[in-house]
Parts: structure tokens; sequence; C-alpha cells
């Protein structure tokens, strides 16, 4: 009796630690599964990665430019990002005709008409192959004037409207609040030893950066190597870019060139320089060619600037 007392005992025993060492298993896969789903679940470890600071001035720096003042300026966000003299009031030449164009289209819009009346042929400046007695529609006339720096269609575009347009110029210049603008023709030709149009480089990058997003549409054309427009009379004009690097700079946006013997040779690009960086290049008081070189040294030192930016 004893024996069979100590038997079930024993078995009894066997039975609990078997049991316990089930629970214990049971117990420990739950824990493994919890510890798993944990680990897939928390959130992942948070690393700090200091912003990289670059300085464009070394960019920018010992470019050797020929130009009095220049200006490179981030249109998206108004930033200037160099400099020299880009506040200083100078000739600009025949980058005045963007403001005329301005001025004109946001008083008339683009599809008045315009006679082109008589041609004073000795006047100087550049014709642009506008023939006595045409008419034009005012979008077209825009075009062939900034594309081909035609003084002539920048003076036929005061017709289009009944205020003075040099007066429409000036309270533009004001109302987008570019302060060193002033102007006493739609030209920018000199008038003796005064200029047609003045400002600073930096003022011009200004209005550049407003048009191209207020009116992107009107430097549309500058784009281009050549364009060919026709008058309402049937003639057709071709007129090559007086920007003779256009096919050069890349993603051009809009372009205007300036000279007369005051100003010298001026040079005012937007160009996309990708990422959403529409940048203003503006070059006043170079040389003929000097202009264009120096352009092509600034947008060089901008992608460089930018490249390292974005690495």
């Amino acid at each position: 009796m004893k024996k069979l007392t100590e038997l079930i005992q024993t078995r009894q025993r066997q039975v609990i630690l078997g049991l316990a060492l089930i629970l214990a298993s049971v117990w420990s896969g739950f824990g493994l599964i919890y510890y798993a789903h944990w680990r897939e679940a928390r959130p992942a470890p948070v690393v700090i990665v200091e912003a990289k600071e670059v300085s464009p001035d070394k960019y920018f720096a010992n470019l050797d430019l020929a130009a009095t003042a220049y200006a490179v300026y981030d249109a998206d966000r108004g930033d200037l990002i160099a400099g020299h003299n880009e506040q200083a009031i100078l000739s600009l030449a025949s980058i005045t005709k963007v403001m005329t164009a301005l001025a004109l289209t946001e008083a008339t819009g683009s599809r008045r008409q315009v006679y082109i009346g008589n041609i004073d042929y000795g006047a100087g400046g550049n014709v642009g192959g506008l023939i006595p007695g045409e008419s034009w529609q005012v979008r077209d006339l825009l075009a062939l004037t900034l594309v081909g720096s035609s003084n002539y269609g920048a003076e036929a575009l005061a017709q289009a409207t009944d205020d003075s347009l040099v007066e429409l110029m000036n309270r533009q210049a004001q109302a987008l609040n570019l302060s060193s603008f002033a102007f006493t023709n739609t030209t920018g030709l000199d008038e003796g030893i005064e200029p047609g149009g003045q400002g600073s480089a930096l003022d011009v990058a200004r209005l550049f950066a407003h048009i191209l997003k207020h009116q992107p549409e009107l430097m549309v054309p500058t784009r281009e190597v050549f364009i060919r427009e026709t008058s309402l009379d049937h003639f057709e004009h071709t007129v090559v870019n007086t920007n003779k690097i256009i096919d050069r700079l890349p993603g051009i946006l809009a372009s205007k060139t300036g000279y007369t013997q005051i100003a010298g040779g001026n040079l005012a690009v937007a160009v996309n320089l990708g990422l959403r960086r529409p940048t203003v290049f503006v070059v006043l008081g170079s040389t003929p060619e000097g202009r264009f070189t120096d352009t092509e040294k600034l947008v060089a030192a901008a992608q460089a600037f930018y490249t390292d930016l974005n690495h």
C-alpha cells in the first residue's frame, strides 16, 4: 500500500513538472514573438545630419570680370547670391526695353495694333527690318523689339497707349519698388550725355524675377537664336537675337542685351540651373564682348556653387 502511494505521488510530481516545462516553453515562445514584434514596430533611430554650409563667396571671387557691376539673383527665393556694385546706378541701354515691354503689356495687353510711322534712319540704333506704313499686333512687335533690340520698334510701341509710355514705365518701376530705375525714353538710347534709362544691376535682376513669375510669356521669344514675325500687312521679318551666346546658356528663360557709349556692354539673362533654380545674371558697364564672357563666367560659377550645395 505504501509503495502504491509513493508511486502515485511520483507520477503526480512528474505530471506537474511536465506541465511546468510546457508552460515555460509557451511563455518563452510568447516572449520571443513579442520581442521580434517590438523590434520591428519600434521607430528607427533618428540620425541627425548637420546641414551643409556652402558660401557662394569663393565661387565668385577672382573671376576677372570686365563689368562695372553684376548681380546673381535667385528668382524663386528672391535672394542675392553674389554681386559687385550691384546697387550702383548705371546706364541700362537697351535693357530699358524690358520695362517698355512690361509697362505696355500691363497697361494695354498684347492684342492691340500699332502703326509704324516714318522712320528716321539717321537717328541711330537698330531698325529691325521695320517698314514705314506697316501695322503690327503689339505682341508680335514686342517680340521683334526685344529679340532684335529694335529702337524703332520701341518707339512705335509708344503709340499703342493713350498715356505716355515713359510715364507708365516710371510708374511701373515705383509700383515694383525698383527705386533705382529712371527712364526718359522707351529705347534706352543716350540723349546727349544723359542715358535713356538707368538703374542698378540688382533692380534689373528683380525686374526679371517679377516677369518670370507674373508675365513669363513676355520673354519667351528672347530664348531663341532667331525668330520670324509677320506684320498685319503680311511682311515676314526674320530677326537674329542680339545675345550671341543664347545657344550656349543652359535652360535659358529670358535674355536682353544693351549697349551704348555711355552704358558700355550690358547683358541680363535668366537661366534655370535645375531643381527649381531660376537664376538671373545681370552684367552692367562691361565691354561689347566682355558682357558675354562675363556672363558665361558667372553662370559657370553659379553651377559649381549649386552642385556643391546640393551634395
